[in-house]
């Protein structure tokens, strides 16, 4: 496959690489850690819905994305084994050196040029992957990407920055300030994704906002679980969306 390392690419691999070693000192802040531990939750919980916890412990799983590997290492807890993959060695030599006695793998990939076979995994996780990449050609291919390797009744997890949340443009402006984004960052919509999964044969399993109050606001968290049992919950100030394989448009289309 043509590597397609585009200047948007370069600068994101350049500025992860930069600053691997000061990344989690850049975001580990009290109110950060209540965030970062609701969307672990909420990424195990999709998981479990669909495999169920016997099921799951028997399972291989990705994380696009994985920076320095909280994420991954958490999953691996409840599956048979997980690898990470990041744009930057920077960050994936992090994840190695933090992983303690983790058997997790990490390597460095693009997103839409990834180094595995065909139906290669159970479930693909990808957390803050997609304001990173700038340029729609890469987004559709990334999906197009996730859906080649992941196995026929496979999961795939999307997390990301909501747009619609009205605090989400000052979190990714203060993300800037810290100096853990590069400000050339795109959100994306729900439904972006959704037009995407659709294009790429891969049927919507669950959506859902969480966390409308975002971690600038601790005292405010309460709130959260108010939102969260109402419609009100789209507005969360991040979204995960998830899906599976469309197998009758897929064995329709393999020879």
């Amino acid at each position: 496959m043509k590597n397609s390392d585009t200047m948007f690419s370069q600068i994101q691999k350049q500025h992860f690489n930069n600053i691997a070693d000061q990344y989690v000192e850049r975001i580990n802040d009290t109110a950060y850690l209540y965030y970062f531990e609701e969307t672990k939750r909420t990424i195990l919980d999709t998981l479990l819905s669909y495999f169920g916890k016997e099921r799951l412990l028997s399972k291989i799983g990705l994380d696009i994305g994985c920076g320095v590997g909280d994420i991954t290492r958490f999953i691996a807890l409840s599956c048979r084994s997980m690898t990470g993959t990041d744009i930057a060695e920077g960050m994936c030599h992090r994840a190695r050196h933090n992983q303690a006695e983790s058997t997790s793998k990490f390597l460095p990939a693009l997103s839409d040029v990834l180094p595995f076979r065909d139906s290669s995994f159970d479930f693909i996780i990808s957390v803050h992957v997609f304001h990173h990449l700038i340029e729609a050609e890469v987004l559709k291919k990334t999906i197009r990407e996730f859906r080649r390797i992941v196995k026929p009744n496979g999961l795939m997890v999307i997390v990301d920055v909501n747009p619609v949340n009205p605090f989400s443009r000052l979190t990714q402006y203060l993300m800037v300030k810290r100096g853990v984004d590069t400000g050339t960052e795109k959100l994306v919509y729900p439904w972006t994704i959704f037009k995407e999964f659709r294009a790429s044969s891969i049927k919507p399993f669950y959506y859902r906002g969480y966390c409308f109050v975002p971690h600038l606001f601790p005292f405010l968290s309460p709130l959260n679980k108010f939102f969260g049992k109402t419609p009100l919950h789209v507005f969360g100030k991040d979204y995960i969306v998830a899906g599976i394989p469309d197998k009758d448009v897929f064995d329709e289309s393999t020879p």
